[in-house]
């Protein structure tokens, strides 16, 4: 008997009550067919029919199918010889013509399988198994990026949701305008209003922290200018934030209301001075004193002295930064320029109220 072409495989998902399945493909011996459902391979529970016909058999199960299971029908052929035939035995056709067709069917087994299989073109220096660990690391990067672009649109989507809903039931000013200001509950708690930086500082400054930052500010291009040996009071000539109630700037000294506060940072340059330390005094009162610091007198060097510290006033005092050198040095002594467009800090001084 010829060999029709045909698929050893056939794959079903069962209907609920379902015990017939056909092959659709020949199934010679009982042992060719692996029945498999739900990928658990089964041996009983079921009967063959038809072993031999060329357009396949049934395997029907004793007990009918729940619904939804997958059954597999597969011809395994054994890659072994069975039958031997005896020096002038019997060469009965059926029993060669059957053992024939079993060798080519486990050839047309073998082709299915190939059919499955990742090829290279002959002579190729791919290497079939890393282009398959390619091939699933590029589908495993795809799923998971599937995977987040969609949980980030339904973060969206739920932020967004939740956003109209929010505005709507908490009566949300419009936000047309409004670049760069500040959302705030109003103090009776009806709702909530906007608030520009210059009304937030305030706020800041009214109801939580209060700080005071100058700088000694130059064009860019400019020098420290001249150090001189023992102490100096450091150029403070720039307010960059004040948030403080009564604090202000004058004259190298910052004016603050009695209080405790903290240097949260004080620094200063000195360029080839020797030993240098900065100091926050009122008056001849140190009070907060900084690390020392060295340079090179001879030379061009420079280091950033550095002062930090808590302290408190009984009334309103002026405080400044002194910086003590040991070598004076003419023009550049308080700080080299780095010409970059910017201005240029030769001091900054911040002092938070507690």
């Amino acid at each position: 008997m010829s060999v029709p072409v045909q698929t050893p495989y056939k794959k079903y998902t069962a209907a609920p009550g379902a015990t017939v399945f056909p092959t659709t493909f020949r199934v010679v011996l009982a042992g060719d067919l692996q029945v498999r459902v739900d990928t658990v391979v089964v041996t009983s529970g079921f009967s063959l029919s038809a072993l031999g016909a060329p357009s396949g058999l049934d395997v029907t199960f004793t007990a009918p199918m729940v619904g939804g299971e997958v059954v597999e029908l597969q011809r395994i052929i054994p890659k072994s010889r069975v039958n031997d035939y005896q020096q002038l035995g019997d060469f009965n056709a059926a029993t060669v013509n059957a053992d024939i067709d079993r060798t080519w069917m486990s050839i047309q087994e073998m082709g299915e399988e190939l059919d499955r299989a990742v090829k290279v073109p002959i002579g190729s220096a791919i290497d079939p198994d890393q282009l398959i660990e390619d091939l699933l690391a590029v589908q495993v990067a795809a799923n998971a990026s599937a995977v987040d672009a969609a949980a980030a649109e339904v973060a969206s989507e739920a932020f967004a949701a939740a956003a109209a809903a929010s505005a709507a039931s908490t009566n949300l000013p419009a936000l047309t305008g409004k670049t760069l200001q500040l959302l705030r509950v109003k103090s009776d708690e009806s709702g909530y209003e906007t608030r520009t930086p210059a009304q937030t500082l305030t706020d800041i400054g009214a109801h939580g922290l209060q700080m005071i930052h100058v700088r000694d500010e130059k064009s860019s291009g400019s020098v420290g200018g001249a150090s001189s040996t023992g102490n100096q009071v450091r150029e403070l000539n720039t307010v960059v934030v004040n948030t403080i109630v009564g604090a202000s700037l004058g004259s190298n000294q910052i004016s603050l209301p009695a209080g405790n506060y903290r240097v949260l940072q004080g620094s200063a340059p000195c360029v080839s001075g020797g030993r240098h330390r900065l100091k926050l005094v009122t008056g001849s009162t140190v009070l907060a004193l900084g690390i020392p610091e060295y340079t090179v007198a001879a030379g061009t060097t420079m280091t950033v002295a550095h002062v930090g510290g808590r302290f408190s006033l009984a009334s309103i005092s002026s405080v400044a930064l002194n910086h003590h050198i040991e070598t004076s040095r003419a023009s550049d002594g308080l700080g080299l320029a780095i010409t970059d467009g910017e201005v240029e800090v030769f001091a900054s001084l911040v002092i938070v109220k507690e």
